[in-house]
């Protein structure tokens, strides 16, 4: 929307991430995790995810950079 549209901060998504943005944004809590996405639509749901939830929250998260430091590459 013309809120979060902001060229510094927006992030380019292939269709893979897109639908799969669409399927979390729309799809009942039942089947909210039922789906699969190639490696790169789920490297850059996770960059959209990350960049959401800093620009809404306006924090760091120790947590997030704790996890980024033990996570499997």
């Amino acid at each position: 929307c013309s809120l979060c549209h902001d060229k510094r901060w927006a992030l380019p998504l292939g269709p893979g991430a897109l639908k799969a943005m669409r399927h979390i944004a729309y799809a009942d809590m039942e089947k909210l995790f039922g789906f699969t996405v190639g490696e790169q639509s789920l490297r850059e749901l996770g960059a959209a995810t990350e960049a959401y939830i800093l620009k809404i929250t306006q924090r760091h998260l120790e947590t997030l950079e704790f996890y980024k430091t033990v996570q499997q590459p």
